[in-house]
């Protein structure tokens, strides 16, 4: 809503486009901060397969200088402590069914706390009373539930001991978190992303897992709350886009709402402790997973 943090852009698999797979080992140190480098270069899909990033570009959208961007990351990294060799990774021309077959065979369910699985349509899964099943398809797209961010909501929405009455989610992308939280309170959700694309994706999936009757979608180029109030908040988002917007999550929480951050680095997370201060605004809680950060707040 996927590294990400941004919203990652929707691809139709179907078109007869040409791909270029960029592939390099990782270890788990290093995956996270490379799939946000890839995504930042343009990337429209990542996936990791026994040890091996693979991100996806359009041929039209891939140049050799692009390999010597990626090469100058790495040595960054390297750099820092990571590691990892400049000379090993690989760049593909491949077809998009060719793509989309390898992401079905690699694309397992997932298990998030005790309550979620994410799974794709094309998959069975057992039924289990005490679990919520999501159905979500990867379609290049930031969203699927398999991002450290987008767990680190999840999980935090499974710990919540009030149960909200109405939830905001900023940036939805696929939905997969309006999703969870229809799913877990049986609340009212709104659902807002400012791409057009993504908006019309999350609905459908919203209608797939039928909570289309609880999720309310809008999409704007502004997102401007004046005259609406929420229990609690999602911005699963990039570390500048969240500060940007934390004087408007403010006046969307009621007095007693919550919200929860996620998209933010360890590294960073100082930087947003700043800024709560500055919006009279407070840390509840924390999770992290990897060197990212979930946060929970609310007014001061």
């Amino acid at each position: 809503m996927a590294a990400d943090l941004q919203k990652r852009k929707l691809v139709n698999l179907k078109t007869k486009k040409t791909w270029i797979e960029v592939s390099l080992p990782v270890d788990d140190m290093a995956e996270e901060s490379i799939t946000n480098f890839l995504f930042e270069m343009g990337a429209q899909g990542c996936q990791t397969q026994q040890g091996v990033l693979r991100g996806y570009f359009l041929s039209t959208e891939w140049s050799e200088q692009k390999s010597l961007q990626l090469v100058g990351y790495l040595e960054q990294l390297i750099q820092l402590g990571f590691s990892l060799r400049t000379d090993h990774f690989e760049v593909q021309t491949i077809k998009s069914q060719d793509w989309n077959a390898e992401w079905k065979k690699s694309y397992k369910p997932i298990e998030i706390g005790e309550r979620i699985i994410i799974k794709p349509s094309w998959i069975k899964q057992e039924q289990d009373s005490s679990k919520e099943v999501i159905e979500i398809d990867p379609q290049m797209a930031f969203g699927t539930g398999t991002h450290a961010t987008s767990q680190l909501v999840i999980g935090l929405l499974q710990e919540l001991h009030q149960i909200p009455g109405r939830i905001l989610d900023i940036g939805t992308g696929t939905g997969i978190l309006a999703i969870v939280a229809a799913r877990l309170f049986n609340s009212k959700v709104f659902a807002f992303d400012n791409d057009y694309t993504a908006a019309a994706t999350a609905k459908q999936n919203f209608i797939n897992n039928d909570v289309a009757d609880k999720i309310e979608i809008f999409c704007c180029d502004n997102l401007n709350l004046k005259y609406f109030q929420f229990d609690l908040v999602l911005a699963n988002i990039n570390r500048n886009v969240i500060i940007q917007l934390l004087p408007e999550i403010k006046k969307a929480l009621k007095p007693d709402g919550m919200a929860i951050l996620s998209g933010i680095l360890e590294e960073e997370k100082e930087k947003i402790f700043d800024k709560l201060n500055c919006n009279s605004l407070r840390l509840i809680s924390e999770r992290k997973q990897g060197e990212w950060v979930g946060l929970i707040i609310a007014k001061v």
